[in-house]
């Protein structure tokens, strides 16, 4: 078995029309940064060849300026980021366990060090998931969930709020070698922004379909997903499933307001008048379930900074709720856990100034050999409790395909 240190330190694979955009799929993979960003207590470090400097100011400045000067960046925000943000402002936050890197992590490498399109294969995967009872499910986790969908649907009542994402985190004990977990992730679930990242005290991964922020020149576009059923067991049901989300009322009034939350958001760093509407409604299949998305793009304001873009817009409001701000306070109020990586953005910064950035959905942080993941949904006026819950279990249905040796349906 190869050591650790023998593997990526970061890779983005691309099913088609995500990390590469309309350009078609592959790989970018990157190996040996020359710089290091992460937060800690304390605040956000740079390390460079094992000299640790704490960043005085905003670590958003410190990301434009690396990449400035001929480095692309790739990390995440972490969705604990929000504290920074504009919609996160006065948040009073509960006590929870944040771990060291979780709010943000970033590796620099030259530019011209960058690997496309490299040949990777999977190889078997070691390890069993704990705590991941898929017949018999986590009846605390079932209780606590489905308590947290009522006390929702009471505020969206109350008329507080229209839509809030709660979220349950799962933990499970991890292979001995996380990046071959990634490629059998990829391979059992191709999806257009799968990204691993390996930050030395633990390692990040995200098989996600959801495009946050694409910036290319003076545009930028957001694909917001809502909606989620799971493939059918033959052509005909698999059919008859994605019919059955194209003409569900529920999801398509969801992403409706999702799709306005967007708009609203990047109105804040775009020249109002150019933000528009793409694609609404369109279904999106991938292995185990279908997805619903629409297309929000609009035009850069003049030298609009990468602070402001940042700090205007996360989290994503896929994935918190609408209004953004009260759906903040009730998951801050609700839900135990810290979300870390997941529900933040990942992706890669280019030194002109364009980047691509995912929604950290279908993600695992995992360190010493013990794993964290998290599967939330959206919860409006009529949600059904346990069909919601039904539904975060969907979402992990690629990771237990892969611990299971399952195959799945094509």
């Amino acid at each position: 078995m190869r050591a650790q240190s023998d593997f990526p330190s970061a890779a983005l694979l691309d099913s088609g029309g995500g990390w590469f955009g309309d350009c078609g799929g592959g790989c970018l993979v990157f190996r040996k940064p020359q710089f290091s960003l992460f937060s800690t207590p304390e605040g956000a470090v740079l390390s460079r060849a094992g000299k640790n400097t704490k960043i005085t100011g905003d670590p958003v400045r410190e990301i434009e300026k690396i990449t400035r000067d001929g480095y692309v960046a790739v990390g995440f925000f972490g969705y604990e980021y929000l504290k920074n943000t504009h919609d996160g402002r006065g948040l009073k936050a509960r006590p929870k366990k944040e771990e060291s890197g979780d709010i943000l992590s970033f590796h620099f490498y030259p530019e011209k060090s960058v690997a496309q399109t490299e040949t990777f294969s999977s190889e078997p995967a070691h390890g069993n998931i704990k705590n991941f009872s898929w017949n018999s499910p986590d009846r605390d986790a079932e209780r606590r969930f489905t308590e947290n969908v009522k006390k929702i649907k009471s505020r969206i009542e109350n008329g507080d709020v229209y839509q809030v994402n709660i979220s349950e985190q799962w933990n499970f004990s991890a292979p001995q070698n996380p990046y071959r977990l990634f490629l059998k992730l990829f391979d059992s679930q191709p999806v257009p922004f799968a990204v691993y990242m390996d930050f030395g005290r633990f390692q990040f991964l995200s098989g996600s379909m959801e495009l946050f922020l694409r910036r290319n020149g003076k545009t930028v576009v957001s694909r917001p997903i809502k909606g989620t059923v799971r493939r059918g067991n033959n052509l005909q049901e698999d059919s008859e499933m994605a019919r059955a989300l194209a003409e569900n009322d529920k999801e398509k009034a969801e992403i409706l307001m999702i799709t306005d939350l967007m708009r609203n958001d990047l109105s804040r760093v775009c020249i109002p008048s150019t933000v528009r509407t793409g694609d609404i409604f369109s279904v999106k299949k991938y292995e185990t379930l279908f997805h619903m998305e629409s297309e929000v793009k609009g035009d850069l304001k003049p030298e609009v900074s990468l602070e402001e873009i940042i700090k205007k817009t996360l989290p994503p409001g896929s994935v918190t709720g609408a209004p953004k701000t009260a759906a903040l306070h009730i998951i801050e109020d609700l839900e135990p856990h810290a979300r870390g990586p997941y529900c933040g953005t990942a992706g890669i910064f280019y030194p002109n100034g364009d980047f691509c950035l995912s929604v950290s959905i279908r993600c695992l942080r995992i360190s010493g050999g013990e794993g964290v993941c998290w599967s939330g949904a959206g919860i409006v006026w009529d949600s059904d409790e346990q069909k919601e819950f039904e539904e975060i279990k969907l979402k992990l249905k690629a990771l237990q395909n892969v611990v299971a040796g399952e195959k799945v349906f094509l």
